[in-house]
């Protein structure tokens, strides 16, 4: 999961961390905005798709983890993107984000029992535990050949 760095000064902090716990907790995934990110995301895909380290990358992930989540693209590939609905969405993110997952970082003009009062504050109304299982660890086949040719995706 990518990281979230919001910064804000202290005269907006409330309203700040108002809007971070309603994005974390309570996301809408409005149709518009999920269609602009996905023309995006696709259209980044699509780029990659011809910039030979990002071909060189995605085939060598493919060949030395088979049949396992690390051998697929990390960014998804267009067929993916194109398919996901926006409830698969709202499922991923329910299954994905809960507090034992999250590592925090505060930095700024606030002492620890006022950064904790915020913390409480954006994720207390997150799930315990995430119910995602997580990824079994695997080593990379050894390639003794080159790969050649086209990505296949």
């Amino acid at each position: 999961m990518e990281s979230i760095a919001p910064c804000t000064c202290a005269k907006r902090l409330d309203a700040s961390v108002e809007l971070l716990r309603q994005a974390l907790v309570a996301p809408r995934f409005d149709a518009d905005a999920v269609e602009r990110v996905r023309r995006q995301r696709i259209a980044d895909i699509e780029l990659a798709d011809n910039e030979p380290r990002s071909i060189a990358f995605n085939r060598w992930y493919a060949a030395s983890f088979p049949d396992h989540p690390y051998g697929r693209p990390i960014n998804g590939t267009t067929a993916t993107l194109r398919s996901i609905s926006i409830d698969e969405i709202r499922e991923q993110h329910r299954r994905l984000l809960a507090r034992n997952v999250l590592r925090v970082v505060v930095v700024g003009d606030i002492d620890p029992s006022g950064a904790s009062r915020l913390l409480d504050r954006i994720f207390a109304a997150l799930p315990a535990q995430t119910t995602q299982q997580t990824v079994p660890k695997i080593e990379p086949i050894h390639l003794v050949k080159p790969i050649v040719g086209a990505t296949g995706r």
